[in-house]
């Protein structure tokens, strides 16, 4: 203890004394009845500094709590002090502050006179509040000191030791509260953190796609999770004992059962996928998997295991298992060769087919100069061309090429489609896989279809040149009988004759000459056809002007056409006239109203049709064939006068095949 005068050790106080003495332990009593029934930590500490002001008979008391980032002691409590000051208020905490000296050294602190105070320096609360006198002692429990109580006096008079017992008495009870106080919480704590993890642990369980279960060292169930209670719809009386296995389908009853006594007869893990019944009454693929868990004696003393719905795992793997089976077929029935090449180690891997085209054996190791030796000279650019696009960083990775190879084991030669895919890691090609198709049937019936096929155009051709011949010749024979004929009637009959045939002779030229035997650029074909029928029939000065666009039309179109195009032309070089002079003729090709069809238009500056015209009902051969021509094209026909003279308009729409 310090104190500034000596300590009264009389071993018999005064009465009065003895009486104080005893109301001061009555005090601390009633603390401790306080404290136990209390479990506010601040409530506890301001009675404390109550019961310090009544025991000592001071108007001051206070609980100093250390704050060490500051050094300082906050006043955490108090009884006589401005209002404000509790909870805010700091005094020093070093060793010249009288409450820092008790709670650094320990040691109770008696200051009787502090305006002649030497060992340490009045605290600006204490001379604001007008404090004479002063005594500390610590606050201490079990563990590290909670803080300085502390009693204060504004009268004259002197602390002595039995107050310093009293208030040590008191500081020690307090200590002891606290500490119960921390304990509580402490428990509060734990007591939440318990819940916590518990409901942790719940969700956990509960989340958990792992189902727990457990069974005795017999095996027979003794637990279940509710969740696969209700997954099931059984209750734990089912399951329990093998009850469980009403759950599992009947087909993988037998192997899960024999599998579970396996591993209790033997001691090793159990695992199995199975597929349990729903409550649904559905089924579902679910693993199940339990470890033994043994006792200080090495026996089994209970087995732990969890379910595990795996349902979509397994149908995945079964649509993965059938695709690669319908892969493995469809690569069989393909013929594929497979590869796969790694850019970094340079391994290739070729399966059986690549070596029996490349002809070398089944265990020979195979690199990238097996590959390129095997290839043909003459494909060896091709080849490396395609390859150089597969591992081009800035394309698709996709490669596709047709060689030869020159099979090592009997120089035979072999066509192959090779189609390849590169993988790229940071900018770089790392694999290249791909397949590799012997072609060389598909090639060779090629090259044969080939040759048929121009065979047959060379065919189509000599036999057009040859139609075309023998028409030019009827043709011509039809000129030289209407030069012999007087009858002006018959002379008009072979001259329309020599003209239908000259028009038909004209579209197997232009077939005999076109490098497609199915169409016919029908523009070209009606100027060539409008010259040779004004040819034909003497009119060589005619006033005929053709506006045609160039179009494509098939072979069954043309032709009957060709044929409406010559009735028509021939009809207006015939009828067309003012006097005996020709009058000017307008022949139009172009395309039609309709997308994709076309018109034909033929047009006279003469006198005109008769009034009533009707194509159909005219009895001459050529508005006949008009009338029937246009009808196997499904085309219209219109026939009108305009201000010059008479207009035929024939309007379709191109057929496809």
């Amino acid at each position: 203890m310090i104190a500034e005068t000596p300590a009264d050790d009389s071993p018999n106080p005064p009465v009065p004394e003895l009486e104080r003495r005893l109301a001061q332990q009555a005090l601390i009593a009633e603390f401790g009845r306080f404290a136990l029934k209390n479990n506010t930590l601040q409530a506890i500490l301001d009675e404390a500094c109550r019961i310090a002001a009544d025991g000592l008979e001071v108007g001051f008391a206070k609980v100093l709590e250390p704050l060490p980032k500051e050094n300082a002691l906050l006043l955490r409590a108090g009884i006589g002090w401005r209002p404000g000051l509790v909870g805010h208020a700091r005094i020093g905490a070093d060793l010249e502050s009288p409450a820092g000296y008790a709670f650094k050294t320990g040691e109770p602190v008696i200051s009787n006179h502090l305006s002649e105070e030497k060992r340490f320096r009045t605290p600006k609360l204490m001379a604001d509040h007008g404090v004479k006198r002063a005594v500390n002692v610590i606050i201490q429990g079990e563990g590290t000191p909670f803080g300085v109580l502390e009693a204060d006096s504004r009268d004259p008079g002197a602390f002595n030791p039995h107050d310093i017992h009293f208030l040590q008495a008191l500081a020690n009870t307090l200590g002891v509260a606290i500490d119960k106080e921390a304990a509580r919480s402490r428990i509060e704590e734990l007591g939440h953190e318990l819940a916590q993890r518990e409901a942790h642990l719940r969700r956990a369980v509960e989340l958990n796609p792992q189902i727990p279960w457990a069974a005795n060292a017999e095996g027979q169930i003794v637990e279940f999770n509710e969740r696969w209670l209700d997954l099931t719809g059984l209750t734990l009386q089912d399951a329990e004992g093998e009850g469980w296995l009403e759950a599992i389908h009947p087909d993988d009853r037998s192997a899960s059962l024999s599998a579970w006594r396996h591993a209790i007869e033997t001691g090793t893990s159990f695992d199995i996928e199975q597929r349990v019944r729903m409550a649904n009454g559905d089924y579902r693929w679910m693993r199940s998997h339990a470890h033994p868990w043994q006792d200080a004696r090495g026996g089994i003393a209970m087995w732990y295991g969890a379910s595990e719905d795996i349902h979509e795992r397994k149908l995945a793997e079964q649509a993965v298992a059938q695709s690669e089976e319908r892969l493995s077929i469809a690569v069989d029935a393909a013929a594929l060769g497979l590869f796969d090449h790694d850019l970094v180690t340079g391994t290739i891997e070729w399966d059986g087919r690549i070596r029996d085209i490349w002809g070398i054996g089944a265990e020979e190791p195979v690199s990238f100069a097996t590959f390129a030796d095997g290839i043909h000279p003459e494909d060896q650019a091709a080849m490396q061309a395609a390859l150089d696009q597969a591992l081009d960083p800035q394309g698709d990775g996709r490669s596709a090429a047709q060689y030869r190879v020159l099979r090592r084991s009997d120089k035979d030669t072999r066509w192959v489609a090779a189609y390849g895919r590169t993988t790229f890691a940071e900018g770089r090609p790392v694999r290249l896989v791909g397949i590799v198709q012997d072609v060389t049937t598909h090639v060779v019936a090629e090259e044969r279809l080939r040759r048929a096929l121009a065979d047959k155009d060379l065919l189509f051709r000599e036999i057009d040149h040859r139609i075309k011949n023998s028409l030019s010749m009827v043709g011509g024979l039809l000129r030289m009988q209407e030069r012999a004929v007087s009858s002006r009637e018959a002379k008009d009959a072979l001259a329309e004759a020599s003209t239908r045939v000259l028009s038909v002779a004209r579209i197997h030229e232009q077939l005999y000459r076109s490098a497609n035997m199915d169409t016919v650029e029908f523009g070209g074909y009606l100027q060539r056809l409008t010259e040779d029928i004004a040819s034909s029939l003497g009119s060589g000065n005619a006033q005929i002007t053709v506006e045609a666009m160039t179009m494509l039309l098939p072979i069954d179109q043309a032709l009957p056409l060709g044929l409406v195009a010559s009735e028509l032309l021939t009809n207006a070089l015939k009828h067309a006239r003012r006097g005996d002079e020709p009058v000017p003729i307008q022949v139009h090709f172009g395309p039609g109203q309709d997308k994709g069809g076309y018109t034909l238009v033929v047009a006279d500056h003469g006198r005109g049709l008769p009034e009533g015209f009707d194509m159909r009902s005219q009895a001459g051969l050529g508005m006949r064939l008009i009338v029937s021509l246009s009808s196997q094209l499904n085309a219209t026909v219109e026939a009108i006068n305009t201000a010059q003279g008479a207009q035929f308009t024939v309007s379709a729409e191109v057929e496809t095949a």
